[in-house]
C-alpha cells in the first residue's frame, strides 16, 4: 500500500520538478527518500526507493491534511511550508480553500499558492535566549 501511494504522489508532480532529481515522499509522517525517477514517452514508469529516512518528519503532506482550525489559532494563521523546491511562510484559513500571501492591493485569489505541497506549524520561539 505504501508503495502504491509513493507512485500516486511522485505522478502528481510536473515531470520538470522530477526529471534528474531526487525526491523525498512524505506519508503518515514518515520519510521517503527516491531516487532514480524513470520516464519513457513523458509518463513516469519507475522510481527506486534507497530507504525510509528514520524518525517522524515536521512535514505534513496537503495530501494528507490540511491545518486545523485549532491550529490555525495557535500561530495566528502562519505556517512553514514547501513547494518541494523552497520552503516558505504562508498563512491558511479552513474558510480558503488554498495557502496564501497576504497582499492587501490585490485581488485574493492572486495571492493563493496553488505550488504547496507540505506544511508544518511555526517553531516555538525559545523563551530562554536572553540577550544583554
Amino acid at each position: 500500500m505504501k508503495l502504491l501511494n509513493i507512485w500516486k504522489r511522485i505522478v502528481k508532480q510536473p515531470i520538470s520538478l522530477t526529471r534528474d532529481k531526487d525526491a523525498v515522499v512524505i506519508i503518515d509522517g514518515k520519510e521517503y527518500k527516491i531516487e532514480k525517477i524513470k520516464y519513457e514517452n513523458g509518463q513516469m514508469v519507475g522510481f527506486e526507493i534507497l530507504e525510509k529516512i528514520e524518525g517522524e518528519s515536521r512535514w505534513i503532506s496537503v495530501y494528507d491534511r490540511l491545518p486545523t482550525r485549532e491550529e490555525c489559532w495557535k500561530n495566528d494563521g502562519r505556517f512553514i511550508v514547501t513547494n518541494g523546491q523552497r520552503v516558505y511562510q504562508r498563512h491558511y484559513f479552513p474558510e480558503l480553500p488554498y495557502f496564501f500571501e497576504p497582499e492587501p492591493f490585490r485581488k485574493e485569489e492572486d495571492t493563493y499558492d496553488r505550488c504547496v505541497v507540505g506544511w508544518q506549524e511555526m517553531p516555538e520561539a525559545d523563551i530562554n535566549l536572553v540577550y544583554m
